[in-house]
Order: C-alpha cells, then sequence, then structure tokens
C-alpha cells in the first residue's frame, strides 16, 4: 500500500471520537475529495474498498452505493464493470477451490 492510499484508508476508517458498543467505529459522514493525476490507482483503491465493505459482513445488504462520475455515462458503466470483474475473479477462485460462493447482484439506476 502506498503512503498517499494508507492515507485515505486512515481517513475513511480512523474513528473521530466515538466508538460503538459493537466495537464499530463511527463512518458518519465520512465524506473525501480527492483531486489526483492520472495513473494512482485511487480509483481501483476506491473500487476494491467498495467490494471489500460490500462483502466483509452484512452492514450494507440491499443497500445502494453511489460513483459520481461526473457527465460520462461510459465512465461510470467502465467502472461498474472493473468492479463486477473483481467478483468474477472471486467466484473463478472460489469455484476451483470448492469454497460456497455469495451471491452477489448490481443494477444500473
Amino acid at each position: 500500500m502506498y503512503d498517499y492510499e494508507k492515507t485515505l484508508y486512515d481517513k475513511l476508517f480512523t474513528p473521530e471520537n466515538e466508538q460503538h458498543n459493537d466495537g464499530d467505529f463511527n463512518k458518519k459522514d465520512k465524506h473525501l475529495w480527492v483531486k489526483k493525476a492520472t495513473g494512482l490507482g485511487i480509483t481501483e483503491f476506491f473500487l476494491r474498498i467498495i467490494a471489500w465493505l460490500c462483502t466483509k459482513n452484512n452492514e450494507y445488504r440491499n443497500t445502494s452505493i453511489c460513483i459520481v462520475t461526473a457527465p460520462r455515462i461510459e465512465l461510470a458503466v467502465g467502472l461498474i464493470t472493473r468492479l463486477k470483474r473483481l467478483f468474477l475473479l472471486q467466484s473463478a477462485a472460489a469455484s476451483a477451490s470448492g469454497q460456497q460462493q455469495k451471491e452477489v447482484t448490481f443494477q444500473n439506476k
């Protein structure tokens, strides 16, 4: 993990002030704005964070996650495709090892 990725991760997941009874820290109102150059891997980093958050437990079950991409619909579709591929690779690996697979659905709204 690069230094800038660690900084982003810490900003997202370091506790602000309070800790919930279940040991999970308050993630409410965590917004980051990143002005970046191309080729840093920030998009991939956040796609993987989204994938991890959606699969680590049931906290985000039956919820939606918004990806804002400016006015280019092709960019949004491309990011959704990249996110889907993360699960396709995981599904192929799980099939090869005989692990049980979880169902993941993507909806374009």
